[in-house]
């Protein structure tokens, strides 16, 4: 994998924009991690949920770029574990 290789991480949250953005304020475990990334929300394709988009933006290592893709997909899924069981 080349070190400035990026793409999008994205999950789909089954929860309307409006409770996911709330505020304006990310989900807790997309907090810990926005420092280093790009975060959007965006409604998902059937528009019947959230889409949550996250970019790594700066180029690292290759060791550091899958620590970090590791953190990003962790967060991902404790946001959807939170959003939808709450």
């Amino acid at each position: 994998m080349s070190p400035t290789m990026t793409f999008w991480h994205t999950i789909t949250i089954n929860r309307p924009i409006d409770v996911v953005g709330a505020n304006d304020v990310l989900p807790p475990p997309l907090t810990d991690i926005d420092d280093l990334m790009a975060i959007e929300l965006r409604p998902s394709a059937n528009e019947k949920g959230t889409e949550i988009a996250v970019l790594i933006q700066q180029p690292q290592q290759e060791a550091n770029l899958v620590e970090s893709t590791r953190s990003v997909q962790e967060a991902l899924q404790e946001a959807k574990l939170l959003l939808e069981c709450a």
